[in-house]
């Protein structure tokens, strides 16, 4: 069941849901500290075993963050890359895969596909790695591909079409069902949050905590609305 609050700007929506509802539900099944507002009872709080709040904080702060890293996904995809055929004669393990050690990282940029300039007196820049050419990985890496796909490819696959090509792998599909359900099926899993759209990081958090990807018993998430101009 999918309940919405509505009203004008000041009304007492995000009081409701986040300092009573929210707040009331976490002190009951987490034994949170935080005050809940003021209110006479919560009636139901029986039938729930289970309370997450999903807001619009970023789902990273660095450019090695991104979807596929947030959710999860991106463990089993480099598990299926270390299964292939070329990868074992290679010897080249899951990590192999992984941007973020030494190995099959590009390590010009170690990873991150950008490099970061540091300005005097203004915020730092970043520019696309000349080496990688923002693909993060090496040569040798990038010579792995999955029905003709490297691991950079996947990645930066718009989800709906990652889940066409992975939808054989279960623990893939999964995760990957669930963020072309919340809106994100034009989104790759490479996105970076300084390119991620502020209105999407809430709808990120979904693969990572939704029943579908998760066994869980009868659930409540708490959504924060996107900001006005996303609105």
């Amino acid at each position: 069941m999918f309940t919405v609050v509505t009203g004008v700007s000041g009304s007492g929506k995000s009081t409701l849901v986040n300092d009573i509802l929210y707040r009331v539900l976490a002190q009951k099944l987490y034994r949170s500290m935080e005050p809940p507002g003021a209110h006479r009872m919560l009636l139901g709080i029986e039938h729930i075993d289970k309370v997450i709040e999903i807001d619009q904080a970023p789902i990273g702060r660095t450019p090695r963050s991104n979807p596929a890293t947030y959710t999860g996904v991106f463990t089993p995809i480099r598990e299926l890359f270390a299964m292939l055929p070329e990868s074992r004669q290679r010897g080249y393990r899951p990590g192999r895969f992984s941007f973020n050690v030494k190995g099959g990282r590009c390590e010009t940029c170690q990873g991150e596909g950008l490099r970061r300039i540091e300005m005097n007196f203004l915020p730092d820049v970043y520019v696309t790695c000349e080496v990688c050419r923002s693909r993060r990985y090496n040569s040798e890496t990038l010579a792995v591909r999955y029905k003709g796909h490297s691991i950079n490819d996947v990645l930066n696959l718009p989800a709906s079409d990652a889940l066409k090509l992975l939808e054989n792998i279960p623990q893939i599909q999964q995760k990957l069902s669930t963020m072309v359900e919340v809106v994100l099926a034009t989104c790759s899993s490479a996105n970076r949050p300084p390119r991620f759209p502020a209105a999407k990081p809430s709808a990120s958090s979904w693969p990572a905590n939704s029943p579908n990807a998760r066994p869980a018993g009868p659930s409540t998430f708490s959504m924060s609305p996107p900001p006005p101009a996303f609105r």
